[in-house]
């Protein structure tokens, strides 16, 4: 089984790469949207927006809570898959946020420099493929306008074959 940091790095590296200012989509109170994938389990409001491009991240279950949050309260993501190949040097993942349908954040992120730079990591790339399992807490940054959140991740291996693609729309509600 491969770290609990590369599942998370590999899905959602936004919330590691880009915390403070640009992940204040989670903030204030939120409820979520249900949604699932296909194939597998989610709790919340997670879309998978590939699955059809031959992509190498099988996800099979991802679920946060608590699902109604406070600004300064603590949060905890969950997620487990499987990586059908090896991720390799110049894997990468494209992040983009918006608000309201307005783009505040569109960026591109290697995955491999950002586990190389993470503290307490050991994992460098090549990953092999196997089973992996992830549970993170994150702590809500304290200020955010209410409003339509929609976060997109798409993950790109080495080779530029795709990883996987997630879409989470979160709704804040105000304080």
């Amino acid at each position: 089984m491969i770290s609990s940091y590369t599942l998370l790095t590999i899905v959602i590296l936004t919330f590691n790469s880009v915390s403070g200012g640009i992940i204040q989509w989670y903030s204030n109170n939120y409820r979520s949207i249900a949604s699932t994938f296909s194939n597998s389990y989610t709790e919340g409001n997670v879309q998978n927006c590939g699955g059809e491009l031959g992509d190498i991240l099988d996800i099979t279950s991802i679920s946060y809570s608590p699902t109604v949050m406070t600004a300064g309260s603590d949060f905890t993501l969950k997620a487990t898959g499987e990586l059908l190949e090896d991720l390799i040097e110049g894997a990468y993942v494209h992040v983009v946020l918006n608000y309201d349908k307005t783009k505040l954040v569109s960026r591109t992120d290697d995955i491999c420099q950002h586990l190389e730079k993470k503290e307490g990591n050991s994992i460098k790339c090549t990953i092999k493929k196997g089973l992996l399992k992830v549970s993170q807490d994150f702590t809500v940054p304290w200020s955010t306008p209410p409003g339509w959140y929609d976060l997109t991740v798409i993950g790109y291996n080495g080779d530029h074959s795709p990883i996987g693609c997630l879409n989470a729309q979160v709704w804040l509600l105000p304080q």
